[in-house]
């Protein structure tokens, strides 16, 4: 990345670190390997209009982005207005 884009990266992390809620999990460093995925109905939200500088970067940078889907997420843990965090279950 160039040092603009550094920047950038680390403006819009802080930015999304201070208005979208963290999970309680990461502060204990997320011991049971939780994903976090945002929620479908958000995608079109204000708010994460500014993902649109990391799929920038991926695409300029040739990283591959990959939107996935599921029914079965596992055992939800964690909700918030945004967001779902669940870990797989095992079987």
């Amino acid at each position: 990345m160039t040092a603009d884009e550094e920047k950038d990266y680390w403006s819009h992390r802080a930015w999304f670190e201070e208005h979208l809620p963290i999970p309680p999990y990461d502060a204990e460093g997320n011991p049971e390997r939780a994903i976090t995925w945002f929620k479908d109905e958000v995608m079109n939200h204000p708010l994460l209009q500014r993902l649109a500088f990391y799929q920038e970067v991926g695409l300029k940078y040739q990283l591959g982005i990959h939107i996935e889907s599921t029914n079965d997420p596992g055992r939800i843990v964690y909700k918030d207005e945004f967001q779902i965090g669940a870990v797989r279950l095992l079987q």
